[in-house]
């Protein structure tokens, strides 16, 4: 599964269309002039099927991610330095680990399941997102992630017009260039 989210550029707020597949999914906006962030990816029939509040918390990043069908995901900051992170409910866990430069892996139950990517040159707020995952995996809960990884790592730099990013310095792990993933046939 391909999954492609891109911020739409001069917007009011953060704006998103997310094509899985080549084909075109959900959008995702968060609102604007809040405290805590919060935002709500939609699918194609306007239907909400994520909400994302940040918590508010004093030195780690802190999300709630709840599905359409009720669930919550408790997304976390797992190191104050090193891009770590865990979203789990109850024993569906997932861990994210980003690597020197843009990428993020994905991992649930110690697998590898998804590889991300950001853009290196952002122009008017224009983040890009890539991610390749397993087929069967639950794409409103991965671009959920992205969404928050988004706003952890990206909501500071919304004033520049071209910024270019170089992406993390510190990886928890190194990044499984060779890794591909598992396809439904």
């Amino acid at each position: 599964m391909r999954i492609e989210i891109i911020q739409k550029r001069m917007a009011i707020g953060n704006k998103y269309s997310v094509s899985v597949n080549g084909t075109g999914r959900f959008f995702a906006k968060s609102k604007v002039l809040r405290f805590l962030y919060e935002a709500t990816l939609r699918d194609d029939q306007d239907s909400t099927v994520v909400t994302i509040k940040k918590r508010f918390s004093f030195l780690r990043a802190l999300y709630d991610l709840r599905l359409q069908n009720g669930r919550t995901f408790r997304f976390r900051q797992e190191s104050l330095i090193k891009p770590v992170y865990t979203c789990a409910n109850g024993a569906e866990r997932y861990e994210i680990f980003g690597h020197r430069g843009r990428k993020y892996s994905i991992f649930r139950r110690g697998r590898q399941v998804a590889a991300l990517e950001k853009n290196k040159i952002v122009i008017l707020e224009g983040d890009e997102f890539s991610l390749e995952a397993d087929d069967g995996l639950p794409a409103e809960l991965l671009c959920g992630m992205v969404l928050i990884i988004d706003n952890i790592n990206h909501a500071r730099n919304n004033n520049n017009t071209v910024s270019i990013d170089f992406g993390n310095l510190f990886q928890a792990r190194p990044c499984n260039d060779s890794w591909k993933p598992q396809l439904d046939s």
